[in-house]
């Protein structure tokens, strides 16, 4: 099933989210000085922006399958943030899976699981830029089907 997002990132939630991931992570001195503070200063702002984006009033992308496909492409690919990217990414795509409703199954069992996010973080890491449409579509068949 195709689904229509109810909830919206906005850069003041992605921001507090990433504050709170690496304050967590210096508390257990796991993260490098830099790790979560933004590369350009918009660099975060455009890509919410980007994965929110409307054309002639209409959502470029419509579904959350789409959007959290995009927003953990991009975190990851643009490199907005010094250090942290891969986190970053994957903690936003967690977190907007959650609040649009499909990162639990009716069993309480989770559709896509730790192993599973950091695979596709590193995937994407790795991937070849013009790769991009493809690596986004196998993302969000995969949230589809999950």
């Amino acid at each position: 099933a195709i689904t229509k997002p109810k909830y919206a990132l906005t850069i003041d939630d992605a921001r507090m989210l990433i504050a709170k991931l690496f304050n967590q992570l210096k508390d257990n001195q796991s993260a490098a000085k830099f790790v979560g503070m933004d590369r350009e200063g918009e660099g975060l702002d455009r890509i919410i922006g980007s994965v929110n984006q409307t054309y002639a009033g209409k959502e470029l992308y419509k579904t959350v399958e789409e959007k959290a496909a995009h927003l953990l492409y991009f975190v990851i690919k643009d490199h907005p943030l010094i250090d942290g990217n891969k986190r970053s990414g994957s903690l936003l795509f967690i977190h907007y899976l959650a609040q649009n409703g499909l990162l639990f199954r009716e069993t309480g069992e989770r559709t896509i699981n730790d192993n599973t996010i950091v695979a596709l973080a590193l995937l994407i890491s790795q991937s070849n830029p013009s790769d991009k449409e493809i690596m986004i579509l196998n993302k969000s068949r995969y949230i589809w089907h999950s």
